[in-house]
């Protein structure tokens, strides 16, 4: 049996931000045709957080050095920052080059991706895959940031009650591992476990 050294990544730090200012349901109420249990019974949703007029790389930035420090990462040790939204401040330079300012990472390269509630898996996927593969980086940034309020229509009360701003941030480093290969001479052939016949499945 052989061993092979393979990269995986692993979360090494968290960082959350949201502004200051919460929205109660009750403070909806006030504004569009709808009450507390309306919305509870339909969405679950009790509070939600909306901004003061900070702009969305604020509260990306905010969580990306909650997230160093939770890790107990330096900044111009990140190699690469992934910022998910579609609520940036500007069409250039994106959300990601802005973080990226905002706490120091010099050097760092830096990506915006737009696809709205997929955006973080995505994100996470393309974090992993960096990692694996481009072996001069050793940490990512991925940080999802909306500030939704700036296009919510609150006069419509089915979409309004749902959104919120505010921003989660994950810090990977690499992480190489051990992974243990069975020589080709040992292992039993597909067939020999699963005996397949013409019109069987």
């Amino acid at each position: 049996m052989t061993e092979n050294r393979t990269t995986g990544v692993r979360v090494a730090g968290i960082g959350m931000h949201v502004p200051q200012i919460i929205a109660t349901n009750d403070d909806f109420a006030k504004i569009v045709e709808t009450s507390d249990e309306w919305i509870t019974q339909r969405t679950g949703i009790k509070e939600r957080h909306i901004t003061n007029g900070e702009p969305t790389y604020y509260l990306g930035a905010k969580a990306a050095q909650k997230a160093l420090d939770d890790a107990g990462i330096k900044a111009e040790d990140v190699g690469l920052i992934i910022a998910t939204t579609v609520t940036a401040d500007y069409y250039t330079p994106s959300l990601a080059c802005l973080i990226q300012r905002e706490i120091g990472a010099i050097g760092s390269m830096a990506i915006d991706i737009n696809c709205a509630c997929a955006g973080f898996v995505y994100g996470f996927d393309m974090a992993k895959r960096y990692l694996q593969t481009d072996h001069s980086l050793k940490y990512v940034l991925l940080v999802a940031a909306e500030e939704l309020s700036k296009f919510v229509d609150y006069t419509d009360r089915t979409t309004c009650v749902l959104f919120g701003d505010g921003d989660v941030l994950l810090q990977f480093p690499r992480r190489r591992r051990k992974r243990r290969t069975v020589p080709r001479s040992k292992r039993l052939e597909v067939r020999e476990c699963f005996p397949y016949q013409r019109g069987r499945v």
